[in-house]
């Protein structure tokens, strides 16, 4: 099974020819492609209202077509032509794709017949709520039996919660749980340096 990723273009582009995953240049673009190769996906893919499936490398001169603006018979039909280069590139109904796009760049793509194995944007933001929910409690969990203070690098390190960012983030979110010292002593690595405990 491979994974595929799916993003929308946006209407910010460079004012010249460049291969698309230069040429777009919002901010949520950006965002959108980082993300996506973050994970290594076996592929990354450019949902284009104008040019329809669009490889990272495909050299496309800027354009100003909003597929929101489209009729939804316009819409359908951008669609059948998204899902016919698709199928001809993945297995529809096995291969994982990850669409990062709104509603109105993947709602006739997804479905029976369509791609069947996906992911959109709002059930990834609860999958990751529920991951950073499960890391919180390993952490809240680690610190309160040991008693002790550690840096954020051994905490990823000995609760397996990665990557070490996250400890960052799920702690900082969470202060009045976990207890965030200026500077201090790891216990494990021996270092003076922001520690955690548990109050």
């Amino acid at each position: 099974m491979k994974t595929i990723y799916l993003i929308s273009c946006c209407k910010e582009k460079l004012p010249y020819a460049a291969k698309a995953e230069n040429l777009y240049q919002s901010e949520g673009f950006k965002k959108r492609l980082a993300e996506a190769r973050s994970h290594n996906p076996d592929e990354i893919l450019i949902l284009s209202a104008k040019h329809h499936i669009v490889e990272l490398n495909q050299v496309l001169e800027p354009y100003d077509v909003c597929l929101s603006n489209q009729t939804v018979g316009e819409q359908k039909k951008w669609a059948e032509i998204c899902i016919a280069d698709l199928s001809s590139r993945f297995n529809l109904k096995e291969d994982k794709f990850i669409i990062l796009a709104c509603e109105d760049y993947y709602r006739y793509l997804v479905g029976q017949y369509r791609i069947e194995n996906y992911e959109t944007p709002s059930e990834q933001k609860e999958l990751h709520t529920i991951q950073g929910s499960t890391n919180l409690s390993i952490i809240q969990n680690f610190l309160s039996k040991s008693g002790k203070a550690y840096c954020d690098d051994c905490l990823s390190i000995l609760t397996g919660v990665t990557p070490r960012q996250q400890i960052n983030q799920i702690c900082n979110k969470n202060r009045r749980i976990i207890h965030k010292d200026n500077y201090g002593k790891c216990s494990n690595c021996c270092k003076y340096k922001i520690v955690r405990s548990f109050f």
